[in-house]
């Protein structure tokens, strides 16, 4: 039966977890986020003989991009992010310069994830995309049924939730996405955020002092 493997990978200077996810059986792998450690999620593809079919960015922040252009030419495989953060990729140059990240290379957008879609990883594992814009105008969550979890980017921590007062943030629209669209997950649903450790759906209903059931 198959499994969907999952590896984190956290990067400096910012601490951003980067993940490599991929189909036991057929070996096909998304990298979502890829901030840094290149060479060690380069070390997996090649000794799980992995067949990387895209990089996805849950949203345009640098320290969630910063490697995204490596394994776009590396994988020779397509970047995929939402529309609304486009110009924070366009500009990952300028802006990780302004973090202490040099070097970064503004990848090639060649599709633009939106609400609804379905990003078919395998027969057996697909991703659907739910727009939960707050923390950035673009921010993307990939939820995968089959296998109970959700990759959230800066939206929602471990007893957190991403910073609001960037650029393009609301949190009254990051509280309403949490609440309308993450909170409907089963509570069992494992939470792999941007930041931090891992946590469930329901765990943060109970405790998650910004957005929980008895926290306004």
């Amino acid at each position: 039966m198959a499994k969907l493997e999952v590896r984190s990978f956290i990067s400096p200077p910012l601490l951003e977890n980067g993940y490599l996810v991929w189909d036991s059986d057929t070996r096909a792998a998304y990298i979502i986020d890829p901030g840094g450690q290149e060479a060690q999620i380069s070390a997996i593809i090649q000794d799980e003989r992995l067949s990387v079919k895209a990089v996805i960015a849950t949203h345009g922040h640098i320290d969630h991009i910063y490697m995204a252009a490596y394994f776009q030419e590396t994988c020779a495989c397509p970047f995929w992010v939402h529309e609304y953060d486009e110009h924070l990729v366009n500009r990952c140059e300028e802006i990780g310069e302004m973090f202490g990240i040099s070097g970064a290379k503004p990848p090639r957008i060649d599709a633009y994830i939106k609400e609804g879609d379905v990003l078919t990883l395998s027969d057996s594992f697909s991703f659907h995309v739910f727009e939960t814009p707050g923390h950035s105008q673009g921010s993307c969550s990939l939820y995968v049924a089959q296998a109970g979890l959700v990759f959230v980017g800066d939206v929602i921590f471990n007893r957190g939730v991403g910073r609001t007062d960037l650029p393009g943030g609301s949190f009254e629209t990051l509280r309403d996405n949490i609440r309308h669209k993450l909170y409907t997950l089963p509570n069992d649903t494992i939470v792999y955020s941007g930041h931090g450790i891992s946590t469930t759906i329901g765990d943060e209903k109970k405790h998650n002092p910004f957005v929980s059931e008895t926290h306004g």
